[in-house]
């Protein structure tokens, strides 16, 4: 295409409510200009939809802001002559708009209703559903109706759709991929059907670390990444209770941290507020975490972890999906007996836990690794002064945390009644065993890794 032809296409003059209206398509972003000046502009990763039909042009964009983004759709008219010149446009912003992906993607949709403050419903009819069908995009929706029922549905569901999308806090995205593990296709579903969480819950762990703490909150800017977002494989941990096994893909825990998220369910209506309530209650409290570990560890040296860290983040490299093995165990290196008493053990496999709480700061996707977070016992002023810094992963340098890679680790519980917590769900209080799963799951990403803001930097404990 030469440069006449490219001006030919990327450009058109439209009449919108009875003006004059320049559509332009830059490299990177759709341009409206009004008598001379600025309308709006477009990132093309924000631009859902273009059509041209007659002398009517049709666009559905996202118009981002820091609050909430929405949804823009507008119609406008060209003149008999310019038919053809928009189509050509339309044609040209959908090939920008949709240049790593394809349009029309099929999603498979859960709603948790009562998640979060209760509002998942409103939002999906009100805020996600029109955008999806702006993006014109097949849906398939299911509103749950009581626990576990999305675990039953995706354990018999077709796998016929491009995206499980997933509508709640973090809760049911736990559900939804133990549905899939249950399958007799488990490792066939888990590797072609990615997730798609939408943020109706109080943390939201998962969007903040595929949008990042400005975006995580942001509905319409996760429903871009269902419509758009591409696959990138996720670890799983399998966790065994005695005869009982569960999949989980985000955090475990006990002690201190496992009461602040356990014992604040009585306050979803608080949002993501009830976990600083929480803290702070069972900072006044500061009980001991009654338990002996065992750990296979791969590495323990803060500094050297870090300094992986940042050579893995200036690589730039997108963790792609990649198929895992079913079932794989662990490598046969020594289990470690931990011994100390502590406040709370802490794992994970992703950076947030929530937007004010980045716990596993180095943890990345897909490197076959537990992120192990284990707080000896301190003083109430060491964890108060934690507070500042801890959405910037600050904590890890707490001289008394101590931080590990693991490919696998054991817990015994020392009393029967502590809160024992699996992807933010209770689960009984009995010994379990927690081994890693290397790129079993897909998940999708607008960028290919965690969005965080981690400087690998000791700001304060020095």
């Amino acid at each position: 295409m030469d440069s006449g032809d490219s001006e030919m296409v990327s450009r058109l003059t439209v009449t919108l409510a009875g003006s004059p209206v320049i559509l332009s398509a830059s490299p990177s972003a759709l341009v409206v200009e009004q008598n001379g000046k600025l309308k709006a502009k477009y990132t093309w990763w924000n631009v859902l939809w273009a059509e041209s039909y007659e002398t009517r042009v049709t666009l559905s964009l996202i118009e981002y802001h820091k609050e909430a983004s929405k949804l823009v759709s507008f119609t406008a008219t060209v003149s008999e002559a310019e038919r053809a010149a928009a189509l050509l446009f339309t044609q040209y912003v959908m090939e920008n708009a949709y240049k790593d992906t394809k349009p029309r993607r099929r999603l498979r949709i859960f709603v948790n209703p009562v998640g979060g403050k209760g509002k998942g419903t409103s939002i999906y009819l009100e805020r996600v559903k029109p955008i999806f069908e702006a993006a014109h995009c097949g849906i398939d929706t299911t509103i749950t109706e009581r626990a576990h029922h999305a675990l039953e549905v995706t354990r018999d569901m077709p796998l016929n759709a491009d995206c499980i999308v997933v509508l709640s806090g973090d809760g049911l995205l736990h559900e939804v991929i133990n549905g899939l593990a249950e399958r007799p296709d488990a490792e066939e579903a888990l590797a072609t059907m990615p997730l798609a969480p939408i943020p109706t819950g109080s943390a939201n762990g998962t969007c903040v670390n595929l949008l990042g703490k400005i975006d995580g909150f942001d509905v319409a800017m996760a429903c871009v990444n269902a419509i758009k977002g591409r696959p990138m494989k996720l670890d799983l941990c399998l966790v065994t209770q005695k005869s009982s096994r569960t999949w989980s893909f985000m955090s475990q825990a006990m002690g201190l941290m496992a009461d602040v998220d356990l014992g604040t369910e009585h306050l979803r209506w608080m949002g993501d507020a009830r976990f600083m309530v929480g803290f702070l209650r069972e900072l006044w409290a500061l009980k001991r975490c009654p338990v002996t570990m065992e750990i296979k560890v791969v590495a323990e040296d803060k500094e050297q972890m870090v300094q992986q860290w940042k050579s893995t983040r200036s690589s730039g490299e997108r963790t792609r999906a990649t198929n895992g093995v079913l079932g794989k165990p662990p490598s046969t290196s020594e289990w470690v007996t931990l011994d100390k008493p502590i406040l709370y053990f802490y794992a994970g496999k992703m950076p947030y836990v929530a937007r004010d709480l980045m716990q596993f700061p180095l943890s990345v996707p897909g490197d076959g690794t537990i992120d192990l977070a284990i707080q000896e016992v301190t003083s109430r002023w060491t964890l108060l002064k934690a507070i500042d810094g801890a959405d910037r992963g600050q904590q890890i340098y707490i001289p008394s945390q101590r931080y590990y890679k693991v490919e696998a680790y054991r817990v015994t519980p020392l009393v029967d009644d502590a809160n024992v917590s699996i992807d933010g769900e209770k689960y009984p209080c009995e010994p379990f065993e927690v081994q890693v799963r290397k790129g079993m799951a897909n998940i999708m990403s607008p960028s290919g890794s965690f969005v965080t803001d981690f400087s690998g930097i000791n700001e304060k404990w020095k």
